[in-house]
């Protein structure tokens, strides 16, 4: 007999693939869509509302962008983000296909005997 949690977490795949679809196949809903970008528009303020957070993300775009200059553009990159955009990129990296199922037997611990 399965446990909850094995019945559940055998189900996952089906869930995962039926919630995967429905977004794929249809433009993303239009307020999930919205609040989203609120969330990271809120985010970004709020990291940039201190000069510690301002000194961060300036030393962040200087180091991995080599442009400090991001930190005026950014906000403006997450706001021109379309929702045909993000149904592309599900469409072109959350295929079924492309999928890792692992499968973790535990087993004894090191020093254990």
């Amino acid at each position: 007999m399965e446990s909850y949690t094995q019945s559940h977490t055998n189900r996952l795949p089906f869930h995962i693939d039926h919630t995967t679809n429905t977004n794929i196949n249809s433009s993303p809903y239009v307020l999930f869509f919205f609040q989203s970008k609120n969330t990271f528009e809120s985010q970004f303020v709020n990291s940039n509302s201190s000069v510690a957070g301002i000194a961060g993300s300036l030393a962040t775009y200087y180091l991995l962008y080599d442009n400090v200059n991001l930190i005026n553009e950014q906000i403006d990159i997450y706001r021109s983000i379309t929702r045909e955009e993000i149904q592309s990129v599900a469409q072109k990296y959350l295929s079924p296909n492309q999928r890792v199922e692992i499968e973790y037997l535990p087993g004894e611990e090191v020093g254990e005997e």
